[in-house]
């Protein structure tokens, strides 16, 4: 973890790692 995800909120972590988790899968995000 870096400093820059500590910084985020709880609801803004979630969603980059939702993102994330949607470009793993082949979604454009």
């Amino acid at each position: 973890m870096t400093m820059a995800d500590r910084e985020l909120k709880p609801e803004e972590k979630a969603r980059e790692e939702i993102d994330e988790l949607l470009r793993d899968a082949g979604w454009e995000v």
